[in-house]
């Protein structure tokens, strides 16, 4: 089984902290959610 670990990041603040960690990895996933189903009208 793969190993995750789920952070919500809220802040610049948390988002500089993690880079660093982050930029060891080669492949990393993200989700982000919107405003809309529309790709082009939703805002992050």
């Amino acid at each position: 089984m793969i190993e995750t670990n789920y952070q919500l990041i809220t802040d610049a603040a948390h988002l500089r902290a993690e880079m660093a960690e982050l930029s060891k990895h080669q492949v990393i996933g993200l989700d982000t959610e919107t405003t809309s189903l529309d790709p082009y009208a939703g805002r992050l």
